[in-house]
């Protein structure tokens, strides 16, 4: 025979294991195997179950802290705008002040070359009113000399 195996006399003991090896691996897979997997499937599902309740947990409370954060942004941008607005308003206030200083200081200059311009012209009046007088008193001397000169001329020509 080629092949043992299919000789007839031997299918009765080959059923035989067959039947006994298939059995006791069912019985071992129902009552030790499977239970231990849906124990581990349990325990994973339990897990995963927490962990999904977690991860819900967390999303809520991260969208509550992304919240806080777009508040705090959007009241942090209100602080920073009126901050800028009052410094532009003390800034503006400085300009206007020294603006106002340097006006007043303007002034004050251009009243005192005012007053200096004032103290020039009576300087320059009175002393034109003195040349004035010195030119009148040499022009009434050379008046005064040619008169007497010219009697002078006369007299001798008469």
């Amino acid at each position: 025979m080629i092949m043992p195996q299919l000789d007839t006399q031997y299918y009765a003991t080959q059923i035989f294991w067959l039947v006994l090896f298939f059995t006791a691996l069912y019985v071992f897979n129902v009552t030790i195997f499977l239970p231990f997997l849906r124990s581990k499937q349990r325990a994973r599902s339990a897990v995963i179950s927490h962990n999904l309740k977690m991860a819900e947990t967390l999303l809520g409370e991260s969208k509550k802290v992304k919240q806080d954060i777009e508040d705090m942004l959007v009241r942090a941008n209100h602080d920073s705008h009126n901050i800028r607005m009052e410094a532009a308003k003390k800034a503006q206030g400085i300009v206007e002040k020294q603006l106002e200083l340097s006006h007043k200081m303007f002034r004050d200059y251009l009243v005192k070359a005012e007053q200096n311009k004032q103290k020039e012209i009576y300087r320059i009046e009175t002393h034109l009113l003195e040349v004035v007088e010195e030119i009148k008193s040499d022009v009434i001397n050379a008046l005064i000399y040619s008169t007497k000169c010219d009697d002078r001329n006369t007299r001798k020509k008469m």
